[in-house]
């Protein structure tokens, strides 16, 4: 089966409707201390330092897990990568439909070494003028004033409607 992201690894893929909140895992690696290839998550401690790395490059020694490529934009992402007593797991952050490709986001230093535009990644194109943010203007020449029809209506007493059409003329 083709990946969904054109270009990166295997990929993995739902064969049933995935529900939102299923946990996945744990990520399973060598445990070491460097990074050493792009399989490799970062583990921290209770202080919120770095305690260790596991690298699931080796495929005899870790799971499916490593196939889970990483999201190009926030929309397409639908797993979150967290930490539990010490380990690494993927949670789904919404339903997933069957046949769908598991992304989750990798981190800011893998997703620059990913060539994943991060300015691009938290605000896709067109998104907050979807939630009634103002679209940019462009800036528009000088023209001669616009005149626009008008609908007017006045209600008699017996319910029907009057309808008088008015020009008017605008930026005066």
């Amino acid at each position: 089966m083709c990946n969904y992201v054109l270009g990166a690894g295997i990929g993995v893929f739902s064969t049933l409707t995935l529900p939102r909140g299923v946990r996945f895992g744990p990520y399973r690696g060598l445990r070491t201390d460097s990074v050493d290839s792009m399989y490799c998550w970062q583990i921290y401690d209770r202080n919120n330092k770095r305690s260790h790395v596991v690298d699931a490059a080796d495929a005899n020694r870790s799971n499916w897990m490593r196939y889970v490529n990483c999201s190009r934009h926030w929309s397409e992402q639908n797993l979150v990568a967290y930490q539990y007593q010490g380990q690494l797991y993927y949670r789904t952050i919404k339903i997933i439909p069957r046949f769908t490709e598991l992304l989750v986001f990798y981190g800011s230093e893998f997703a620059n070494i990913l060539h994943v535009n991060l300015g691009a990644y938290n605000a896709p194109k067109g998104y907050a003028s979807k939630f009634g943010a103002p679209v940019p203007k462009k800036p528009t020449p000088p023209t001669e004033p616009k005149t626009e029809n008008i609908i007017s209506s006045n209600h008699n007493k017996c319910g029907k409607t009057k309808t008088k059409f008015e020009k008017i003329e605008k930026g005066h």
